[in-house]
């Protein structure tokens, strides 16, 4: 019988100094990405929730960015793309159930370098990320199943999304999405 390695909530406690933290508390962590990825992806979350910290009528607003969650669900690792969203979806009732959860939220028009695919092609979708790129699904998710700390997480993560990336903008429109982001809209 295999055993999963994976990364564990006390991982949360050992985060590189180096690493930009938004909010880290025992259960959960926000992280900046790397400098060359921050005109694509605006953060890194890692979760272990339970129902203390995600109630089963947790719900994510409307939202203008793509979002990639990995997850573990009753064992089962999966991934799923978020497209943006014009209305509330309720997600507390498998969050809270889940092992861990790694999600990696997309600035505007962040998700296009990857995949060249407009946003509003994934409104109010949500599908698995295999259906997007199987091979990239694949190598992803080994990686969040076999890091055993968030640095590892993250750095093989970031690695792989700059080595993805198919589509450079050009400096004026990597320029207004700069001055979009810094002042938040």
């Amino acid at each position: 019988m295999s055993v999963r390695v994976m990364i564990n909530k006390g991982s949360l406690l050992h985060i590189s100094k180096d690493r930009e933290i938004l909010i880290r508390e025992e259960n959960f962590a926000y992280l900046l990405p790397c400098d060359k990825l921050k005109n694509i992806i605006s953060n890194f979350t890692i979760t272990f929730p339970n129902r203390t910290i995600i109630s089963d009528d947790y719900t994510i607003m409307p939202h203008g960015s793509v979002t990639l969650v990995l997850f573990y669900y009753q064992t089962e690792l999966y991934s799923l793309l978020f497209g943006p969203a014009t209305k509330s979806v309720k997600v507390g009732n498998i969050a809270n159930k889940c092992d861990s959860i790694f999600i990696v939220e997309f600035q505007p028009a962040g998700f296009y370098p990857l995949k060249k695919i407009n946003q509003n092609e994934l409104t109010d979708k949500i599908i698995p990320f295999s259906m997007m790129d199987t091979s990239l699904d694949t190598a992803m998710k080994k990686i969040f199943r076999t890091s055993l700390s968030v640095d590892e997480l993250l750095y093989k993560f970031e690695k792989i999304i700059l080595q993805s990336i198919l589509f450079q903008y050009p400096k004026e429109l990597a320029h207004a999405i700069k001055v979009i982001i810094q002042t938040e809209g």
